[in-house]
């Protein structure tokens, strides 16, 4: 995928060309992982140009993408990670703090989610409530 390279290099423009292209052809396919894979390196950029409202846009598409199979990692992956990126690299600390991982995650997954629910807890002055997501990520 000509995107990782983009991204690696902070060539964001191009990373949005690339990463546009390949969710339109992993749709036509019918390839849901790769539709999500690209649309979460989208979000990455759109988030990296400061185009916060087309990030917003790709994540939202994303959680209203029929057939969510939380459980393959790649979907389960790039759905959570998606609202992930929006929350932490915009400081959003309170809706980070409120994030909960898709059922049937798996635990590798989910473990991003607590991760970043901890860290929204921690930030937005409640480091208690951090321990809980915490504490799910150990077991």
């Amino acid at each position: 995928m000509p995107s990782h390279i983009f991204t690696r290099m902070g060539l964001w423009e191009d990373s949005v060309t690339s990463n546009l292209a390949a969710r339109q052809a992993a749709h036509d396919q019918g390839d849901i992982g790769e539709e999500l894979h690209a649309m979460d390196y989208l979000t990455y950029a759109y988030l990296q140009l400061g185009q916060f409202s087309d990030a917003e846009r790709i994540a939202h598409n994303a959680t209203v993408t029929a057939s969510l199979d939380a459980g393959d990692f790649k979907v389960g992956y790039a759905a959570s990670a998606m609202p992930v990126r929006l929350y932490i690299e915009r400081g959003q600390w309170a809706s980070a703090a409120s994030l909960q991982p898709l059922a049937g995650s798996n635990p590798q997954v989910a473990a991003i989610v607590y991760w970043a629910a901890a860290v929204g807890q921690a930030r937005d002055g409640h480091p208690e409530r951090a321990a809980d997501d915490l504490a799910k990520i150990i077991a």
